[in-house]
């Protein structure tokens, strides 16, 4: 029996007509779907090898003027009564920004901490019915004409600053200033730290103990101090904007600002495999 069904599948085989039905184990509709997988797959493996991608390093930074800060301090121990001139305004030389009253031998004592020059206030760092000591810091004033040479300071940790060459293109948006409507200033690395900078370093590169005491956290306890030129223009601001001349007024020491600085750029296949092994 088992030889007269093998002769059977024997003679199967060799008709023409079964043969090629056995031959046609894929569609061509199966050959049309691999076609264009192998497409897309060709077309991804070229893309990783051509493209580029920018690499960035980014952060926060704060827009200050070299010698352009004056603090203000409390001439004798008391209570802040009255805010006089809060961030932002302007004054001329005299003009009270902080009262502060105390009780002596003599009765109530109202004395105002005074601006030395004219200026803008950029900080100020006491509140009314705060308690204040003699010779305590309540105010900072910006010299706005001294501000004309604004830079950006950014922290960065270890890693990152060995990234860092001095002459990195970078995009700075100011805080307060619409990236939409102005865009952001164009500027350059100036200046790396050889070392990390320590507290007090730190507080005097910036000029303010609030962006002192906050800014630099983001380098996790080592903050390398990276120096940003920016682009100068003739406009309110003094600064070269992406999209027209900026906002109609001047950048104020001591604001907050977003950087991308550009290392280069890299394919997106260098993402996934290590190129430096």
């Amino acid at each position: 029996m088992s030889q007269i069904f093998r002769a059977s599948a024997t003679e199967r085989l060799d008709a023409p007509e079964q043969l090629d039905r056995l031959l046609r184990t894929t569609k061509p509709g199966g050959w049309v779907a691999i076609g264009a997988v192998l497409a897309l797959v060709t077309a991804l493996a070229s893309w990783s090898v051509i493209a580029r991608i920018p690499d960035q390093i980014t952060g926060r930074a704060a827009v200050v003027a070299p010698d352009s800060i004056t603090p203000l301090y409390a001439t004798q121990t008391g209570y802040v009564t009255e805010i006089v001139s809060g961030a932002g305004h302007a004054v001329d030389t005299g003009d009270a920004v902080v009262d502060v009253s105390s009780d002596g031998p003599a009765g109530h004592v109202t004395s105002s901490v005074t601006a030395f020059e004219a200026g803008q206030v950029s900080e100020i760092m006491v509140r009314r019915g705060e308690r204040v000591s003699a010779g305590q810091q309540v105010a900072v004033l910006t010299d706005l004409v001294r501000g004309q040479d604004q830079r950006a300071y950014m922290f960065v940790g270890p890693d990152q600053a060995a990234r860092l060459r001095v002459g990195m293109t970078t995009q700075v948006s100011i805080d307060g200033a619409d990236q939409e409507v102005y865009g952001t200033v164009p500027g350059r690395v100036a200046a790396i730290s050889s070392l990390p900078l320590n507290p007090q370093a730190v507080q005097a590169t910036l000029q303010s103990v609030v962006l002192a005491s906050t800014l630099p956290a983001a380098a996790g306890g080592t903050p390398y101090l990276v120096t940003i030129e920016l682009s100068r223009a003739d406009t309110p601001s003094g600064l070269r904007w992406a999209l027209g001349s900026g906002p109609g007024r001047p950048v104020l020491d001591g604001s907050l600002a977003s950087v991308r600085v550009t290392l280069g750029d890299k394919a997106p296949i260098d993402y996934l495999v290590r190129t430096d092994r």
